[in-house]
């Protein structure tokens, strides 16, 4: 059983998920074996109202995996826009009394090479609301980062789009402090098939601020 004042030092994870094909299970796995020291990893999912589709629910399989962690709080909200499950995910994480949160993808996963308290302690949001995470995928050319790090979830709310994290009606998502050290997500999508790829591809096209 896992409390506030456990090894999470009062840090989230949010991961909005959808696995149509169980050929996606290594990198669910993949992920949810990285985030074992956190608590909690708030994982909504189903899929989002705005990607094709036929099951609007992830695989019994997948169902079984995400419950079988025991920091994990699993909630399903099928046919909803990822920017509601992004806030149900923030919500849920602030009803539990935290304030920070981390957002990762079922095709990423974590490394903390100097443990979770070197991470912890290293976050500086200065006077910010967000900070960049450092970040790894060959796809956008090794080493980058990306604004994965929200603080005060009271406050904030996604507003339809997904680059758009609001207080008092103002965008804090376009302006981040420095990535803490210690911890890198790296991405792939090699367990995804082609065709779930050609349509992530249609989505962002047809979409791109989801």
């Amino acid at each position: 059983m896992h409390s506030l004042t456990e090894s999470s030092n009062s840090i989230s994870v949010g991961l909005i998920t959808w696995i149509e094909d169980n050929d996606q299970l290594p990198e669910l796995k993949r992920c949810l074996d990285s985030l074992t020291n956190f608590y909690p990893v708030i994982v909504v999912n189903g899929k989002w109202n705005d990607f094709k589709g036929k099951n609007p629910r992830s695989t019994d399989e997948a169902n079984e995996l995400i419950g079988s962690y025991s920091n994990v709080i699993h909630i399903q909200s099928p046919d909803k826009p990822e920017w509601y499950n992004r806030n149900l995910a923030i919500d849920t994480a602030n009803k539990m009394g935290y304030n920070i949160l981390f957002w990762v993808d079922s095709d990423e996963w974590v490394e903390m090479p100097l443990g979770l308290d070197f991470f912890t302690k290293s976050i500086d949001f200065q006077d910010k609301h967000t900070c960049y995470m450092h970040y790894y995928d060959d796809g956008k050319g090794g080493n980058c980062r990306m604004i994965r790090l929200i603080k005060d979830l009271d406050k904030v709310k996604i507003n339809k789009k997904h680059n758009e994290w609001l207080i008092d009606n103002t965008n804090i998502f376009k302006d981040p402090a420095p990535a803490p050290r210690g911890i890198t997500i790296y991405s792939d999508n090699k367990y995804r098939s082609e065709d779930r790829k050609i349509r992530m591809k249609q989505r962002n096209k047809y979409n791109p601020v989801h």
